[in-house]
């Protein structure tokens, strides 16, 4: 083992080892190269990051890089600690690199307790590759989510929250990760930066109902030219939607370092090759986690972009292909329950909407128009991110992650498919949230309800009023007499009516179909018994 003494910024003063591709098993279609990615974002314009040199040689000066450690050498450390085998395919390269970022140049990073890097929380919207992050216990607080036993109204959703402002206030910067074996183009010492700015553009006469609906690209496109176009959108995409300034593209072979502004502007640096020193790939890192303003929250749209595709559901893809199977009985129970101008409970019409909501019509896909920049993180799952869109606070977002989840996806059509028929029931929000529409545009599942109240597992059953445990077991009542078994039948399904805190609504349709099966129907409602606690 080789131990030497010199300054950090020596230290990082390395060439990346080199990757053995295995030619034979080496998968050559991924996903997500040549093909529309989720949260992808049109710049404005493309520029040369042209001083990024100058700011390397800068933060080379500071003082933190000029002490001397005792290390040992990041080729040693591979050698030893990390199984380099042969890729195989485009997440191996991004394992390699977290590896060598998060062991290999681990006491080099950590030198000050401050950055790490690691794969993308629930909490981080775009779902980078990698993440840069700041290190900072106090800023977390203490105590976890299972550490709360019996929490007061409320309390597991704040805990939650929390964290997620803590995720993200951490957040420096996204990777993204391209294999070079797709993107042999870029590696040039010459011409990779050149070929990018060059090559993109957005393609002449698309609207942004064309971006949203991820149309064809033109046929006298190259396919390098596709390729930049997507990717450039993507990394872009990631920064913008997690407002981040900084990011960074690259394929291991060669690395480039990228800065966006307000105005829509997207820097991009000349290519680092893997093997350069003096400057070397980790100095770019290095440079990009000394900056302190990694925040940007405002963002100029270009022309072209999906948020400026507000439409109606028939125009666009907030309806989704298919429909939910209805059983006979269904008109016949709809008319039982709301032939009259009664509601399920007795009661009037449907109240009016809140201030924020009251404008919008019912022929009008919401969903389509969602910019998560332009939204405030409410929560999050393993399978979605919930948001609510500034201009309209009372709308909930509800997004799926991963568009690798194809499965989420399939839960979200037909959650949507369930919205669109309960939709057709007079009264239906005495059952569940308003449904504002569906979209796709950002390569993930997006739908908008209406925003109610916490659910009932984050409120804590122990807190729960008995009228509204009825309430929520009318609503389960309901929907088995018009023939939909929901499915989940759980406390997190459940949430209080912000308009009228002693009323419940049903959430999640997601499981959920139509159905004659009277045993199923009259089962559901027993769960929710038992579920609320009234089947003592």
């Amino acid at each position: 083992m080789n131990f030497e003494t010199k300054s950090v910024w020596d230290h990082l003063d390395v060439a990346l080892p080199d990757l053995e591709l295995a030619l034979n098993e080496v998968k050559t279609q991924e996903k997500g190269s040549t093909e529309w990615a989720a949260h992808s974002h049109s710049p404005v314009r493309l520029q040369e990051w042209d001083n990024f040199d100058e700011l390397i040689s800068i933060e080379s000066e500071k003082t933190e890089n000029q002490e001397y450690r005792k290390l040992m050498g990041l080729h040693d450390v591979v050698q030893l600690f990390i199984p380099w085998n042969k890729v195989k395919q485009e997440e191996d390269v991004t394992d390699r690199t977290l590896a060598l970022l998060s062991t290999g140049t681990k006491d080099l990073f950590k030198l000050w307790g401050r950055y790490e890097f690691g794969k993308a929380t629930k909490h981080i919207l775009a779902k980078p590759d990698i993440i840069a992050e700041e290190n900072d216990d106090e800023t977390w607080g203490t105590g976890t989510i299972s550490d709360c036993k019996s929490p007061e109204k409320g309390g597991k959703a704040a805990q939650r929250r929390a964290l997620s402002k803590a995720a993200k206030k951490l957040y420096r910067f996204p990777f993204e990760t391209k294999p070079w074996w797709k993107f042999g183009f870029l590696t040039g010492r010459d011409r990779n930066q050149t070929t990018i700015i060059s090559e993109w553009e957005m393609p002449v006469g698309y609207t942004a109902s064309d971006i949203a609906e991820n149309r064809a690209l033109p046929d006298t496109w190259s396919r390098e030219k596709r390729k930049i176009f997507h990717v450039v959108r993507q990394i872009y995409g990631q920064m913008v939607t997690d407002q981040r300034r900084y990011g960074i593209l690259h394929t291991y072979e060669c690395w480039f370092f990228c800065k966006r502004d307000s105005d829509g502007s997207f820097y991009i640096s000349r290519g680092f090759l893997k093997d350069e020193t003096g400057p070397s790939v980790f100095h770019g890192i290095k440079t990009l986690l000394g900056f302190d303003n990694f925040v940007l929250k405002e963002v100029t749209r270009q022309d072209a972009s999906p948020s400026k595709a507000l439409v109606k559901p028939e125009e666009g893809n907030g309806k989704p292909s298919g429909n939910a199977r209805l059983p006979p009985s269904y008109g016949k129970a709809k008319k039982n329950l709301w032939g009259n101008n009664d509601g399920p409970d007795g009661s009037g019409g449907s109240g009016s909407c809140s201030s924020t909501t009251a404008g919008l019509k019912d022929d009008i896909n919401l969903a389509i128009g969602i910019c998560p920049w332009e939204c405030k993180h409410i929560d999050a799952t393993e399978k979605v991110q919930l948001l609510t869109p500034e201009p309209y606070p009372d709308v909930l977002v509800k997004m799926q992650r991963d568009a690798r989840q194809t499965h989420v996806a399939s839960m979200m059509k037909n959650e949507c498919r369930i919205y669109q028929v309960l939709a057709g029931a007079k009264y239906v929000d005495k059952i569940a949230p308003r449904f504002y529409g569906f979209s796709t545009h950002l390569g993930v599942a997006i739908i908008c309800i209406e925003r109610e109240g916490d659910d009932f597992d984050d409120i804590g059953i122990e807190n729960l009023s008995i009228s509204l445990k009825r309430s929520a077991l009318s609503c389960i009542e309901i929907l088995s007499k018009i023939g939909v078994l929901h499915n989940d039948i759980a406390l997190r399904n459940f949430v209080q009516c912000r308009k009228n805190p002693q009323e419940a609504r049903v959430i999640d349709f997601g499981l959920s179909y139509f159905t004659s099966d009277q045993l199923k129907l009259k089962s559901q409602v027993g769960d929710a018994k038992r579920v609320l606690g009234l089947d003592l």
